[in-house]
């Protein structure tokens, strides 16, 4: 890291110290300001200066701004100042949504939706609009999120709102990245830099970091690097732009990590730890905490690495980041699983287990909520619906009944025009009948619509609840087959540790003879190695569950790799068994590119498997290409066979196919599940052939 890089970091940290205090003063005199007209103020105009408060303070104190929009929407609500309560929720919504309380931002934006829209507030609906979008995205409704921008951008072109606009281009470059169009995503991405800068807009660092997000995600550091750094040049005034100048930091050094550059990486998620500690920001403080103890674990670190995972825990449990938490103990499972530390590895795993089931079980929650939140809007618009019809023709009654009287005094007191008044009753009503029955249409079509949207949210609501009983089902399927797995791992595990047990024991015997010490260190050994091996299974399931296999990609012999693999099979053939073991290749040596150390791990577990269910026969190892961007591997033997009902399961995790005619023969029961899953990785496919009492023949694909 250059000397002269590392002064410019600290003197914009000193820099953004000195910036802090003077926003703060400034607010402090504005609230004495607005307070001090607050007491002797009407009503309306109250709702709008608690209103201002909030919106003030949501630039330097969440929850303090937060105590005004709630006074704001309950005085309007008392005074029934529609105006005013439209614009306190939607500041209200926007404060909850920058705290990451999603959920009530949501409640809030969809009241100010329907306030702006009753009011017919083109602005209004648009920014709301807008943040509602975001919201849907948080929630993975792409389709639904990008709805809504785009058509909050076709009211802020018309109304020329420069800072709407960047907002809208710029979300919508945010969904269009989630749904992978990467094209169009940089160029709504490119609009909205060009407006930010042309006006010189507060949303400059936001529009920065997202276009290097967007070249991270694509992989191309360097210019990811670019846009991070002039994000964070421009020098922060509020609590939010603060904010995103902390996180351009930690953006900064997830580049490096990516890049492998460990030490430059931990420079930037230091200073971004130091800025978020002095702000208060205990998200970001937690995040960078985790990702320091990232690095300190990639570069072997241990003690350093749990110490800092340990804080991100502590803080990310005070603001119930969860999805940290759950990162968190998965680097100190796989930290404490390297380092050979298994009861700790496990503790750390079944930790993390519980935490992502937590996780999931809330997401569903959350999606139901917004779901039930929805449909009562959707509710209430119809009856609002129901009830301006009710109101035009109460008020349509009455003025009849007003043209009636008059028609009376006009009889009475005016005879001489009585043929003129009578023609123009006649209009009147003619008018005022034909005003109603398009009145009529117009609430009917209304009604209907709202009609036909809630019957299908009915229906889209019963396809949720059948797809979450699904869910349910599978989980509850899957804890039981994980319960059962344990069960059976556990008595797998006990075996080779009671003779590890007792033959060390026997060991310490001062009258044991030569011969059989020799002979109980081989029981030792073998069940030493054979305990390794279920260890290492759980492992690597383990990381399968996470999504964490890792391919090293190398050129490799093919015709090389299966004669070494017979002849170390070969060798382990037991002498009681009956097998001959046999290779079949062609003559033309095949070189493909692949991981090694998977694919032997594939065969090996398919040969042992072999060796294990065979008591007489052969046993053929082979291959030959498909065509000429595809190979076939296959391990055939004369076996036991398999079932077809225990054919459908044999590669699914947590299972373990016995045959009731045959002896348990021991083993993780993961093999199959490992395999599979490998050679899913390296873009293949594994199928099995096989008659009870015939043998079967496991088949796997592997691009050339």
């Amino acid at each position: 890291m250059p000397y002269r890089v590392i002064i410019s970091r600290f003197i914009s940290i000193g820099l953004l110290l000195w910036v802090c205090q003077y926003p703060l003063l400034a607010v402090e005199n504005a609230e004495n300001k607005l307070l001090a007209k607050l007491s002797h103020s009407k009503p309306a105009e109250k709702v709008a200066i608690l209103t201002e408060l909030g919106q003030y303070h949501s630039d330097f104190n969440y929850p303090k701004a937060l105590t005004f929009t709630d006074k704001a929407i309950k005085l309007a609500i008392a005074v029934g100042d529609s105006a005013g309560l439209a614009k306190a929720l939607y500041t209200d919504g926007i404060i909850h949504q920058l705290q990451g309380e999603n959920n009530e931002a949501h409640r809030s934006l969809k009241q100010a939706y329907s306030l702006y829209t009753q009011s017919n507030d083109s602005l209004g609906i648009a920014r709301t609009s807008d943040c509602l979008g975001s919201l849907f995205r948080y929630y993975g409704a792409y389709e639904k999120s990008l709805e809504y921008h785009l058509w909050a951008l076709a009211v802020f072109e018309k109304r020329n709102d420069t800072t709407g606009k960047i907002s809208a281009m710029n979300n919508i470059g945010i969904v269009y990245r989630s749904l992978d169009n990467y094209t169009k995503s940089i160029s709504y991405y490119q609009k909205a830099l060009g407006l930010a800068k042309e006006s010189n807009s507060s949303l400059l660092s936001t529009v920065y970091n997202s276009i290097g997000s967007y070249y991270y995600y694509l992989k191309e550091y360097k210019s990811a690097n670019y846009y991070y750094r002039r994000a964070l040049d421009i020098v922060p005034t509020t609590l939010a732009l603060k904010e995103r100048h902390c996180a351009a930091l930690n953006n900064i050094g997830n580049v490096y990590r990516s890049k492998e550059q460990l030490d430059s990486a931990l420079f930037y998620y230091s200073l971004s730890l130091k800025e978020s500690k002095i702000l208060g920001l205990i998200n970001l403080s937690a995040i960078t905490l985790k990702n320091i103890g990232t690095i300190y674990a990639r570069k072997g670190e241990v003690q350093k690495a749990e110490e800092f995972l340990l804080k991100s825990i502590h803080l990310s449990k005070k603001s119930n980041l969860k999805q940290v938490v759950r990162d968190d103990y998965l680097i100190l499972s796989n930290l404490s699983g390297k380092n050979g530390d298994y009861k700790k590895a496990l503790k750390y795993h079944k930790q993390y287990s519980e935490i992502q089931d937590s996780i999931h079980r809330e997401e569903q929650s959350s999606k139901v909520e917004l779901l039930e939140v929805d449909y009562l809007f959707q509710q209430k618009e119809k009856d609002l619906a129901i009830l301006m019809k009710n109101n035009a023709e109460k008020n349509l009654e009455i003025q009849t009944s007003r043209n009636l009287l008059l028609i009376s005094i006009l009889i009475i007191f005016i005879l001489i025009t009585l043929t003129i008044g009578i023609y123009r009753l006649l209009h009147i009503n003619r008018n005022a009948k034909q005003n109603l029955l398009q009145m009529n249409e117009k609430l009917e079509e209304r009604v209907m619509s709202r009609t036909v949207k809630l019957e299908l949210e009915i229906a889209n609501h019963r396809n949720t609840a059948v797809e979450l009983l699904k869910a349910k089902e599978k989980a509850e399927e899957s804890d039981r087959l994980k319960s059962t797995f344990l069960s059976n791992i556990s008595h797998e595990i006990r075996t080779p540790m009671n003779a590890i047990v007792g033959f060390t024991g026997l060991l310490s015997s001062p009258d044991l003879q030569v011969a059989e010490r020799d002979q109980y260190i081989e029981v030792i050994n073998k069940s030493g190695n054979y305990l390794l091996s279920i260890i290492d299974d759980i492992i690597e399931i383990s990381k399968i569950e996470a999504g964490q296999i890792t391919l090293h990609y190398s050129q490799v012999s093919v015709n090389s790799l299966l004669d070494q693999l017979y002849d170390t099979f070969k060798a382990e053939i037991p002498e009681e068994k009956d097998i001959s073991l046999n290779v079949t290749i062609p003559k033309e040596t095949l070189t493909i590119s692949t991981d090694p150390v998977k694919l032997r791990q594939v065969l090996s577990s398919l040969l042992s498997n072999a060796i294990k269910f065979t008591e007489k026969g052969s046993i053929t190892l082979g291959y030959q290409k498909a065509n000429s961007t595809e190979l076939t591997i296959f391990v055939s033997d004369t076996g036991i066979g398999i079932d077809e009902k225990h054919r459908q399961i044999i590669f699914d995790r947590f299972r373990q196919v016995e045959n009731k005619n045959e002896t348990k023969k021991g083993g993780s029961g993961l093999g199959l599940a490992i395999s599979k899953a490998y050679i899913d990785k390296l873009g293949g496919t594994i199928t099995l052939e096989s008659e009870i009492g015939k043998g079967s023949t496991f088949t796997f694909t592997l691009p050339i």
